[in-house]
């Protein structure tokens, strides 16, 4: 995983036609993604930065667009939602700023 010993995983997610394999940490503000092979297997990471700070729960949307709730580390009275698409390439494209 991209942030190493401190990834703090706490979503793993497919997309609608499980080709892309989606891991969120927490801890290390990265999401995963790998292209899944014919064979079911990931496919070498790629690592996206995360929108926001501490990206705690996640989901994919029936248009496959990854949205996850940041946390802020915790904070009391912070949070956001970040909205991704996944490309071609299965990298990630924020689809506007955290909310």
């Amino acid at each position: 995983m991209g942030g190493g010993a401190i990834s703090g995983c706490p979503h793993v997610l497919f997309d609608r036609t499980s080709t892309i394999l989606s891991v969120t940490q927490r801890q290390s503000d990265v999401i995963d993604t790998f292209r899944v092979g014919e064979d079911e297997s990931p496919r070498g990471a790629i690592v996206d930065q995360t929108r926001g700070v501490g990206p705690f729960g996640a989901t994919i949307t029936r248009r496959d667009q990854l949205l996850t709730a940041e946390n802020f580390g915790g904070a009391q009275t912070l949070g956001a939602l970040a909205s991704y698409r996944f490309r071609d390439d299965a990298t990630l494209a924020p689809i506007g700023p955290s909310a």
